[in-house]
């Protein structure tokens, strides 16, 4: 049970980060309903799902992200419309393709060309 507890908490951590990048009230405490409703996610979806779509949401610059988070003047951060059984499925995926891609553009090492040099009669 002190697994899931963890697993609840940082879950509510994430999402109170979200909610706070959203103008809602930094100051947002653990409830017995919030944290049932986190449970009920972690138990149909898996912890790292939900982690997931919530740091995209955060995070990404796209147009559904950007909209979930306020562009339109309303907000859709709540954990109901988060975790949405109907339409889950389709922001995990793209959650999914937007940490692909982040992963993609990102530079793992330095690559210096090498640049090819006309050899010269002196040189053969």
């Amino acid at each position: 049970m002190e697994n899931l507890t963890r697993q609840v908490r940082e879950i509510f951590n994430q999402w109170k980060s979200l909610r706070k990048k959203c103008g809602y009230d930094p100051s947002l405490r653990m409830t017995a309903k919030i944290e049932q409703k986190i449970l009920r996610a972690v138990k149909k979806f898996g912890k790292d799902r939900v982690l997931l779509v919530i740091k995209y949401i955060s995070e990404s610059e796209d147009n559904y992200s950007q909209f979930m988070r306020g562009s339109s003047g309303v907000s859709y951060t709540t954990l109901d419309n988060l975790f949405r059984e109907r339409k889950f499925d389709d922001k995990y995926d793209r959650a999914v393709n937007w940490q692909k891609h982040n992963k993609a553009s990102e530079i793992s090492e330095v690559y210096i060309p090498y640049m090819i040099v006309e050899a010269n009669d002196d040189c053969v």
